[in-house]
């Protein structure tokens, strides 16, 4: 029985430390990954998709691109996000989250109308200037699920690296635009 025991912990250990190596490696792949520009994730950022011909690189999907560029547009317009989530609620057009839903009938969440939140998730994304932007979160350790999200000076951006929806300078002219917008909202509360 003793003998047992010990060989048992013994295994468990010889298995820790397997699982161990093992996410070393696959972690040094995809950093390399990473570097070299190539998309890792499970689902593109809305308004973009997998090339067939190469899954690590992204092309505009020519049904929700449209869409992204017309959020774009509204916003560098001084149309608030209120609006814009209302415009899209009105037309019926799909949430992101909707489109990561594989399986109609699965219990997944997902939000069949846009949010005030989801728009601006959008209109914060430095993907849609064709930057690939990854590494946000990590996992806390190997054995865990639990993820946690990384300051912006660990974020790995590689720069020109997928087709842009939105011109550098209507980006920075809309993030000016929230920033502004968030400040105010954030006075008016105060008061």
């Amino acid at each position: 029985n003793q003998a047992s025991n010990d060989s048992s912990t013994f295994i468990i250990a010889c298995n820790d430390y397997y699982s161990k190596q093992n996410s070393i490696k696959i972690r040094n792949v995809l950093n390399d990954k990473r570097r070299n520009g190539k998309f890792i994730g499970s689902m593109p950022s809305f308004g973009y998709m997998r090339d067939p011909e190469d899954k690590g690189h992204l092309i505009p999907d020519p049904e929700y691109a449209p869409i992204v560029k017309k959020i774009f547009e509204m916003a560098s317009n001084r149309v608030g996000v209120s609006d814009i989530t209302s415009y899209l609620n009105d037309n019926k057009v799909k949430t992101p989250s909707s489109l990561k839903r594989k399986n109609p009938n699965a219990k997944s969440k997902h939000n069949p109308i846009w949010t005030i939140s989801s728009v601006k998730k959008i209109l914060r994304n430095q993907m849609y200037v064709g930057d690939m932007v990854q590494c946000v979160q990590t996992k806390v350790n190997y054995k865990s699920k639990k993820k946690r999200t990384l300051p912006r000076e660990h974020w790995k951006i590689v720069k020109n690296t997928h087709e842009a929806l939105v011109d550098r300078l209507i980006f920075e002219k809309v993030q000016d635009n929230v920033k502004r917008t968030n400040k105010t909202n954030i006075t008016k509360r105060e008061k």
